[in-house]
């Protein structure tokens, strides 16, 4: 269906038609509030966090749950997709890889701090932003290849420009961070900025 799937505060997700806004599915009561932007995977499903310290993948056609897995805390921002793996993060810190048919974890990491939004994955590596001012490059086997700590803290997730890693932080002399690939600061843009 080419549908638009809607996470919400009330606990649901909502499947709506994209043409004519009509819904085509509500989800009951899935245990939590769900903050995070849904992934997506044609094969599998829809993948969403929710407060309940819960990843969840849902049928695309119905809805219907297909498995939960347990994390150690509030799930506040979304999960991302490789070809073969569901990349997340909780406010304990704790960082998850799952299989993504099944919800079998593959491994899990502590990489410092609370994630809050959803990891930035590239072909070569992972890259997880805490909102304790952290950015932290991992392997697709979980192996930490790098962390780099800004001032402030960071609430939104890396994005990856013109072949530099970019994030935000709330500090207002460094409000965007720019990284190579291997973690060294190239540049950074603030208030004092001309």
């Amino acid at each position: 269906c080419d549908c638009i799937y809607l996470a919400s505060m009330d606990h649901n997700v909502y499947a709506i038609d994209s043409q004519s806004g009509s819904t085509i599915w509500i989800t009951e009561d899935l245990g939590g509030a769900i903050v995070g932007m849904p992934a997506i995977s044609e094969e599998v499903g829809v993948f969403i966090g929710t407060f309940a310290e819960e990843m969840i993948a849902l049928d695309l056609a119905s809805g219907n749950e297909l498995w939960r897995f347990a994390a150690l805390d509030w799930i506040w921002g979304g999960a991302a997709l490789s070809e073969d793996s569901l990349y997340f993060g909780d406010l304990s810190g704790t960082f998850f890889a799952l299989d993504p048919a099944t919800g079998v974890q593959r491994w899990q990491i502590q990489p410092g701090g609370a994630i809050v939004d959803t990891p930035l994955v590239t072909e070569d590596a992972i890259y997880i932003a805490s909102e304790e001012g952290l950015l932290v490059s991992v392997t697709p086997e979980g192996v930490i290849n790098w962390q780099q700590p800004f001032e402030g803290n960071t609430y939104s997730s890396p994005i990856l420009a013109n072949n530099y890693l970019l994030i935000a932080t709330t500090q207002p002399e460094a409000l965007l961070v720019a990284l190579d690939p291997s973690g060294v600061q190239k540049w950074s843009f603030g208030e004092s900025a001309e």
